[in-house]
């Protein structure tokens, strides 16, 4: 007979039950979360596509949100930019300096970005 040397019994050894997974979200369920987060960023500062995926609860999901700001209405998609801090078009760059953000093709994340970690605390 083996002993246990752990202290525990045999059955709480065993593999605890899976975690069930969360329901996979629909591309509109995400566009909304990702659109919902884009809206917040203030006028005069940016947020990174990773940014803005993990704060929406998509980690891993960047290229998703640049796909939801493809055709995003209102939602000031000129605020997100590339995790460098690059901008996508030449036109993005212009909106960005309307707002008092400057910095050309790329911008400095450390200066402008959204949110900083101070701010974290109170965007639930």
């Amino acid at each position: 007979m083996h002993r246990l040397t752990s202290g525990k019994s045999r059955s709480s050894l065993q593999k605890a039950e899976p975690k069930p997974k969360a329901e996979p979200l629909s591309f509109a369920q995400a566009r909304s979360r990702i659109l919902r987060w884009v809206q917040r960023i203030p006028r005069g500062r940016v947020a990174s596509y990773k940014t803005i995926a993990d704060l929406a609860g998509l980690p891993g999901r960047a290229r998703l949100v640049g796909k939801a700001l493809h055709d995003c209405g209102n939602a000031p998609w000129w605020r997100v930019l590339r995790s460098d801090g690059s901008t996508a078009i030449p036109s993005q760059a212009e909106r960005l300096a309307q707002e008092g953000v400057v910095g050309g093709a790329r911008i400095n994340l450390q200066a402008f970005g959204w949110p900083r970690p101070e701010e974290l605390l109170g965007l639930e």
